[in-house]
């Protein structure tokens, strides 16, 4: 049972509710395109955000496939956000700059992690680019 802010009195969630009329065919790849016009329809701003579990549900993809499609969007330049709250289409330019600070915030700490494991390669004998001292 989906739990979080869709959830109604007879525990069916809105969201769900609101997404059977476009939801993909069993077996059916869902687009980016697919996920573009779901998020501006049913999240539009921040305050109509959803959960990535909620919309991995209503989608029926994995966690990993929404944010490839996410990442596509993206790259498409179509103002796919999310925060905290979850994804949503974005309303104004405040919440395009708050999602790109965050994912600046993350693309810092993962080259953090890429200098600290090419530091431990030292101790296997090696260096960065595979070659041996």
């Amino acid at each position: 049972m989906i739990e979080g802010p869709f959830l109604r009195r007879d525990k069916r969630s809105l969201f769900l509710c609101l997404f059977l009329e476009e939801r993909c065919r069993k077996g059916e790849k869902m687009s980016s395109e697919h996920l573009k016009n779901h998020l501006k329809k049913y999240c539009l701003g921040r305050k109509n955000a959803v959960k990535s579990p909620e919309l991995e549900q209503a989608m029926g993809i994995s966690g990993n496939e929404l944010r490839r499609q996410v990442n596509r969007l993206r790259r498409k330049k179509v103002p796919i956000c999310s925060g905290p709250e979850g994804y949503f289409y974005a309303r104004n330019a405040g919440e395009i700059y708050a999602t790109i600070h965050s994912l600046e915030i993350m693309a810092q700490g993962l080259e953090h992690a890429v200098e600290g494991l090419e530091a431990a390669l030292e101790s296997f004998g090696e260096h960065p680019g595979g070659d041996a001292p």
